[in-house]
């Protein structure tokens, strides 16, 4: 592979010289190496997001469970608003 890639190298340089060949390669290590940040930034936020969907989620099945001792004990506006709070937290990631 490495073989083809200097093989390849050369030809470009021969045929369009060596200082735009050298300009290339500059600007594509460059282009590399943002995206590489750019893609360890928004591997970070998909992962605070996914937290945050577990947190609610875990909050929605306790909620399902439990249903009816919820209702008996008139909870329903204390969870509600829990979820409504977790949700808010899950959208604020969303769009950071």
């Amino acid at each position: 592979m490495s073989l083809y890639l200097l093989i390849g190298t050369v030809y470009m340089g021969l045929m369009l010289g060596f200082g735009t060949c050298l300009a290339f390669f500059v600007g594509f290590f460059a282009i590399a190496l943002f995206l590489f940040f750019v893609v360890k930034m928004r591997i970070k936020a998909t992962r605070e997001l996914m937290s945050c969907k577990d947190h609610r989620i875990s909050l929605l099945k306790n909620v399902l469970q439990n249903i009816s001792y919820i209702k008996m004990r008139g909870w329903e506006m204390f969870y509600s608003i829990r979820v409504f709070r977790l949700r808010e937290k899950e959208l604020g990631k969303l769009w950071k």
